[in-house]
């Protein structure tokens, strides 16, 4: 599934001829996607936000667990939301494995100082993340075997490897690549009670 798709084909890229494919959007953006990349047999546009929660009932297709990338998009909203949509996903779809990318907290002035200077209003960088097990922490449901990790992986200056609290990670040490975009992978398997 691809959060925040507009127009993104990643579904070409690597469909295999039998995977099943959400692109989710709001509604202006996926008229647009609609018009351009048309469904297919395998593919379903929703045009929904991410924080209206009736998109859930529209993924039919979770046997073989749920996938969700989310490029370029969480950052724009603050912390409260960027929870709001975690807490949200563990609740409605346990178990799925979301891949998204975020910016060092340093970088988010830089970043919007850019964006102001080429003129683009309202796509400001609203969340970022010092560590991505930050995440891990905005709920208090047991997230046995969850993985939380960074990526790239290549090991060489300023990437360390550490075991902390059960969760295997990837770290960048942000102090040596502090203008990086940092991809997240996070498992939202959790079990309630």
């Amino acid at each position: 599934m691809n959060i925040g798709a507009g127009l993104d084909t990643t579904f070409y890229s690597i469909d295999n001829g039998s995977i099943r494919w959400y692109d989710l959007d709001l509604p202006n953006v996926i008229d647009i996607r609609r018009r351009l990349l048309p469904e297919t047999d395998r593919t379903t546009s929703i045009a929904r936000s991410i924080f209206d929660s009736s998109w859930y009932s529209e993924i039919k297709h979770t046997q073989n667990g749920v996938f969700l990338m989310a490029a370029g998009v969480l950052f724009y909203f603050d912390a409260a939301q960027g929870r709001q949509f975690f807490l949200s996903l563990a609740d409605n779809l346990p178990g799925a494995e979301i891949v998204f990318d975020t910016l060092p907290k340093l970088a988010v002035t830089f970043t919007n100082w850019n964006v102001r200077k080429a003129g683009m209003k309202g796509a400001t960088v609203k969340w970022a993340l010092r560590d991505a097990n930050e995440i891990t922490k905005w709920d208090s449901r047991d997230r046995s075997g969850s993985v939380v990790q960074k990526y790239p992986k290549r090991s060489f200056m300023g990437y360390r490897h550490s075991q902390i609290h059960g969760f295997q990670r990837q770290v960048q040490d942000l102090e040596y690549f502090p203008f990086k975009s940092v991809i997240i992978s996070i498992s939202v398997a959790c079990q309630t009670g």
